[in-house]
């Protein structure tokens, strides 16, 4: 019982021994060999499943048992888990390890798998990585596509791509071809290709500005760059058309009947391949002043003398008053009152006063009026009044001017209204009533002999200054032909009067509203008109008109913003029709630059400013077929030019520069392949028969690496031929020489000498002879 006992210990320890030991039988038809290869990367750790290379799945695996081959590198190990084995870890040494993996199963270990296994472990290898940059229209290192090979993970090169002729500006390098955007850099991780970013550059024209006096011309060089683009005028800002041309670079202004005034010229510069750029000229016509003659006084006489101005509310300053070139003090007792300059000359000789006619938004102006003034005589004939005339100022309401004809021996001549001295010393004189209405003016002559005759004449003033306004503390007067009656509001501070003047039926409307009217309105009603008096509190200085503009976000609609001083009221004239618009906002219906007139009012006069406006101007790409100018571009390079066509245009080409000259949907695209000047003539044909056209040159140049190497091949020409040549001089020389010399016969112990031994001969010689 006890040996049985025995027996089945030893038996179970035998089992067990067995079901953990293969027992690798070579020759065994259960056994079977196989070879694998791996390699890893030295320090980067691994996970291999092993259990997939033998065919009983997740049996148990032995290492190297029995037979023991190689081992493993350092830091791998095998790992078990859920019955799956793996070779892990991270291997820490470069080099090459064979090792062998081996299985034994079943329960009796009844057969054997073995994995022979080669092992690199390297160092981490270098990829690299193809990036290629497609300049577009332009070129990049002289080519069209340049490529670059880098390692994987790093920075991209992204050189600097060119265009030739200014017309576009490199931004870098996107990802597709419409990119608008570059990138700041770039990590190439695959094989990619760049795309050029590229901005279309505007033709570049120089503001300017000038003063002109009414009635004269200047002519203003505009600067472009480049500078042979072409101008032309897309916007007069107020002057009439047939005063602004162009003549080459010179624009040419023409100020003849242009009221004084600020006023904004637009050019449009263009060259062919840039967006066609606009540039302003400000030009400001100063305030106009009619040149008075030289008067001729008395001594003792009085003075006075209103400067015509244009406009007529210019304020008037004196600036200096000389007595035969000597400067007075305190001008002489001359002074200026109102607009006028006034006082009394007490001394013989000749006076010359300076003064200064100036007003908000105006260029002001300086002249100098001389008044001869002559000792009295002892004694004169009587002073004879002569034919007086009274004509209203065209354009200018309420302004008058008076002619004195056919008058004698007057030493001054005194103009007045309601007892105030307007005028004198002339026998022209000009006036601006306060509003419209029936006024008497007196002409008054002072005699040589001290004697004075004078005349009233009467004036209907029917220009109407503001009827829908009146000031407190300053008489309102409208008045009309009319035979309708008039009705006012009831408490009104206005009346209705009624004349008739050769058998005209006047009806005036007058009254002066003092402070408690202010802020009210009154309605007026003749016939079928009617209108309000808005009463409004009274200003003693001129306004001044100054505003702000604000575009809206729609771009199209502008908001004024009004921060003049003295204005009773303000309008605007948005569109230039010289009609104001209701309110302080206006909606343009198309693009363009427009010239905001602001005008001012108070019952001392009005003013006026303007600004302009653009409205969603953008630099226009499109050209016409006479705006195309000559041109230059590189090799390789591309150019399209955007013309302007109508319905129904069909544009063609010609001349050598077609071969490379294509048209597409209105579009000149130009890709030269070649180095040369070649003519090209754009044609645009409209439906009605007519056609237009221009023939331009295009240049076209070798990129400068292009250049380099016909400079090199045309050097290695040079001295091949340089060689040749030398060569053969040498060859021809050495003959000559061979034949002169003893020792190329027979000679010297029947010996001949080689070609080689002669030359090494002759240069030993030549070296000597040094």
């Amino acid at each position: 019982m006890n040996g049985i006992v025995r027996i089945s210990a030893a038996a179970m320890a035998l089992l067990m021994v067995m079901s953990s030991v293969c027992i690798l039988a070579d020759g065994s038809d259960a056994f079977t060999d196989s070879e694998v290869e791996w390699t890893l990367i030295v320090n980067e750790p691994c996970c291999i499943d092993l259990t997939g290379y033998f065919t009983q799945g997740d049996a148990k695996i032995a290492f190297g048992q029995e037979r023991p081959y190689g081992a493993v590198p350092d830091g791998l190990r095998i790992e078990k888990v859920d019955f799956r084995y793996s070779l892990v870890g991270t291997p820490t040494k470069v080099g090459l390890y064979e090792f062998m993996i081996a299985y034994c199963g079943g329960i009796l270990n009844s057969f054997t798998e073995r994995m022979f296994v080669t092992l690199h472990v390297i160092e981490h290898p270098t990829i690299y990585r193809e990036v290629s940059y497609d300049a577009g229209i332009g070129l990049v290192n002289g080519q069209h596509v340049w490529k670059e090979t880098i390692i994987d993970g790093s920075y991209a090169s992204m050189p600097q791509a060119t265009y030739s002729s200014g017309a576009y500006t490199f931004l870098g390098w996107g990802l597709t071809p419409t990119s608008s955007e570059p990138l700041e850099s770039y990590i190439a991780e695959s094989d990619v290709t760049l795309h050029a970013v590229w901005k279309r550059n505007s033709v570049q024209a120089s503001d300017a500005s000038a003063t002109i006096t009414s009635g004269q011309t200047a002519t203003l060089s505009i600067h472009t760059s480049p500078a042979e683009s072409q101008i032309s005028v897309t916007s007069t800002g107020g002057i009439p058309m047939q005063n602004v041309s162009v003549e080459g670079h010179d624009l040419i202004l023409d100020m003849t009947g242009v009221e004084p005034g600020t006023y904004y010229v637009t050019v449009s510069a263009s060259y062919t391949g840039y967006i066609s750029g606009d540039s302003v000229v400000t030009v400001r016509v100063p305030i106009t002043i009619v040149k008075p003659i030289e008067y001729v006084l008395s001594e003792g006489d009085s003075f006075s003398y209103t400067p015509v101005t244009n406009p007529t509310n210019a304020d008037i300053t004196l600036i200096s008053v000389t007595l035969d070139g000597n400067v007075l003090g305190d001008y002489g007792g001359l002074a200026v009152s109102g607009r006028s300059i006034v006082g009394h000359f007490d001394d013989v000789g000749t006076y010359a006063m300076t003064y200064t006619a100036s007003l908000e938004g105006y260029v002001d102006v300086t002249n100098t009026v001389y008044v001869k003034v002559n000792q009295r005589p002892a004694s004169a004939p009587a002073p004879v009044m002569g034919t007086i005339t009274a004509t209203p100022r065209a354009g200018e309401p309420r302004v008058y001017d008076f002619v004195l004809s056919g008058y004698a021996n007057a030493s001054n001549i005194i103009w007045s209204y309601e007892g105030k001295v307007f005028a004198t010393s002339s026998p022209t004189a000009l006036f601006e009533f306060p509003s419209s209405g029936s006024y008497s003016v007196k002409c008054t002559l002072a005699g040589f002999d001290g004697s004075f005759v004078s005349e009233d004449f009467s004036v209907i003033c029917l220009d109407n200054y503001h009827r829908e306004a009146a000031w407190a503390g300053i008489p309102y007067a409208f008045i009309i032909e009319s035979d309708d009656e008039v009705s006012i509001e009831d408490g009104a501070p206005f009346s209705v009067t009624t004349s008739t003047v050769n058998g005209k039926t006047y009806r005036m409307i007058s009254g002066t509203p003092d402070d408690s009217f202010i802020g009210q309105s009154f309605g007026v009603n003749l016939g079928d008109d009617s209108w309000s008096i808005q009463i409004h509190g009274g200003e003693t200085s001129a306004p001044v008109a100054d505003f702000d503009l604000i575009l809206s976000d729609d771009g199209y609609t502008v908001v004024a913003m009004f921060k003049g001083q003295n204005a009773s009221f303000y309008s605007y004239d948005f569109d230039g029709d010289g009609v104001p618009e209701q309110g302080n906002a206006f909606t343009y219906q198309k693009e363009g630059r427009y010239t905001v007139v602001c005008k001012a009012v108070n019952n001392v006069s009005e003013t006026s400013r303007s600004q302009m406006v653009s409205i969603n101007v953008v630099p226009h790409e499109d050209v016409g077929i006479l705006e195309l100018t000559d041109f230059q571009m590189v090799v390789g390079e591309r150019l399209d030019v955007i013309l302007q066509v109508m319905q129904g245009d069909v544009i063609t080409v010609s001349g050598p520069a077609a071969e490379f000259v294509n048209v597409m949907n209105g579009i000149l695209r130009a890709e030269p392949t070649e180095k040369g000047v070649f003519d090209l003539t754009v044609s645009v044909h409209h439906d009605n028969g007519t056609a237009s056209s221009k023939t331009i040159k295009v240049t076209v140049r070798g990129t400068d690496i292009q250049d380099l190497e016909e400079e090199k091949h045309d050097y290695m020409v040079v001295m091949a031929i340089f060689f040749a040549i030398s060569v053969t001089a040498i060859a021809v020389f050495v003959l000559r020489d061979i034949r002169q010399d003893p020792y190329s016969r027979s000679g010297n112990n029947g010996k001949k000498r080689n070609l080689l031994t002669i030359i090494s001969r002759k240069s030993q010689e030549r070296r000597y002879r040094v």
